[in-house]
Parts: C-alpha cells; structure tokens; sequence
C-alpha cells in the first residue's frame, strides 16, 4: 500500500457559530495528483491552512507525509521584515515579545529609520501582530512584508515532489 501524502480525518473549523468546514475527510496517495475544487466559501482556503497548519482546526485529525502539521515542525519559519521611522526604543524587545517568534534581527538604520528581520515559529503570519504592537506604542511601520516562501507554497512544493521537507 502506497503512503498517503495528505489524509484529513472528519476536520472541522469554526468561527463562534459559524461553520466553515465541517467533517472533511480525504486522503492523497504519495505520487497522486489530486485537486481541490469548489464554490466560494466551500471552506477550500480553510481546509488548506488547517492542513499546513496556519489554521487550528476545531476538531478533526490530519496528516501530511505521515505527521500531524500541528506538532511536526518540518516546514520552516515564516520571515517578516519591518521597516519602523525614528527607531523608537526597546523596538527589538517589543518584536521579540510577540507570540512564536523567535528570532530579532536588526538589519539596518538609515534616513531616520530601523529595518529588523522577524522569524516565528513554524508558519505563523505575525504581521497582524507587529502592527497591533506598532499601534499600541505609536510606532510608524514604514514597511511591512514577508520574506521567502510562505508555508503554504512549500506544502504545495512537497505535494508536487519538488521539495522534501527537512526535520
């Protein structure tokens, strides 16, 4: 029996009472090619990020190459570079609190303005975030943006065959 690259088991994901995906189940045999179709909020989009794991599902268990996405860190981390006018202090200390990251880097200081470089956990997309910060002690974000490949262009990189991940 070939090893299912992808398997989703009864994945549900609600919003309060709203029902955005509900008992999904599917598999995907490793060298299969398979797509994913549907009308809009068919819970498509959803169904993909509780797969690789940007989402928590509400219940539900799923696999990709035999690992949960939700305990198995083999997709790397997301990147995200901030640009913040004046270099306000303690900037590197306010980034480094946010949830799941990891790692500050500054970058640069030039015209006026700092760059650092912010690397989370697994996946997690942490600009909402770095904006609430910047909000909340009235930072000026001059620019925002992710780095490299987010998680969801690698998993399809590993669904096609192009990419294995690394533990």
């Amino acid at each position: 029996m070939k090893m299912r690259m992808i398997e989703a088991l009864k994945l549900s994901k609600y919003y309060g009472p709203f029902i955005a995906t509900k008992d999904v189940t599917f598999s995907v045999p490793t060298g299969q090619v398979a797509a994913f179709l549907g009308p809009n909020g068919a819970g498509k989009s959803t169904t993909i990020k509780c797969l690789t794991g940007l989402l928590r599902p509400s219940s539900g268990s799923m696999r990709i190459l035999g690992l949960d996405p939700l305990v198995e860190q083999f997709f790397p981390t997301a990147r995200v570079e901030v640009e913040i006018a004046g270099v306000p202090p303690a900037v590197h200390e306010g980034l480094r609190g946010l949830p799941g990251v990891t790692t500050v880097t500054e970058l640069a200081r030039t015209n006026g303005a700092g760059r650092w470089l912010v690397e989370s956990d697994r996946d997690r997309d942490v600009r909402g975030e770095i904006f609430r910060l910047a909000a909340a002690r009235q930072w000026t974000v001059l620019e925002l943006k992710r780095v490299g490949a987010s998680l969801e262009e690698v998993f399809l990189r590993v669904v096609a065959g192009d990419e294995a991940p690394t533990a």
